[in-house]
């Protein structure tokens, strides 16, 4: 288990390129080794960049938001064949829910494919599976094809959030 006091519980990218395949970021057990950020991106934070995930696992990450995974950029994500798992966008020390269980795009493109990807198991206020915001300077993009999303937990909105801001 790893903690940061601001991003990236477990990764942090702030420009350059990514490429994640083959890899578990988190636990596959709820109870043990979550990453965990204060603030944004408990598994991955990126503020800029190319991001590539494929055959890849996000579980049991905790995040202000984006619990397992935040984006910022105006290069294009691409994650593939992806499970995106269990995630918790909370206050970490006061307990109320916030935005992205899973996945939080913030002016970001982010391309989601692959029939082996599923989003699931992920709590926040709103936008358990994934939260959509444009709050900076770039509209965000999210293209979703052949995907699972399913049994995601959000007080306000389960599934999917998009809010312009």
């Amino acid at each position: 288990s790893n903690t940061a006091n601001n991003f990236g519980g477990a990764i942090a990218m702030y420009d350059g390129e990514l490429f994640v395949d083959n890899s578990i970021i988190g636990s596959t057990e709820k109870e043990h080794g979550e990453n965990i950020a204060m603030n944004m991106g408990g598994g991955l934070y990126v503020q800029g960049g190319i991001v590539t995930i494929k055959n890849s696992e996000f579980s049991s990450n905790t995040a202000l938001i984006g619990g397992n995974i935040y984006l910022s950029s105006d290069k294009t994500a691409n994650i593939t064949d992806t499970s995106i798992v269990d995630g918790n966008a909370t206050r970490v020390n006061i307990g109320t829910d916030v935005l992205g269980g899973g996945i939080y795009v913030d002016g970001a493109k982010l391309n989601i494919t692959g029939k082996e990807t599923v989003i699931s198991g992920n709590r926040a206020y709103a936008g358990a599976g994934i939260a959509i915001a444009e709050r900076g300077y770039n509209d965000s993009e999210v293209r979703l094809s052949g995907i699972t999303i399913t049994e995601n937990i959000g007080d306000l909105i389960g599934a999917i959030y998009v809010k312009q801001c």
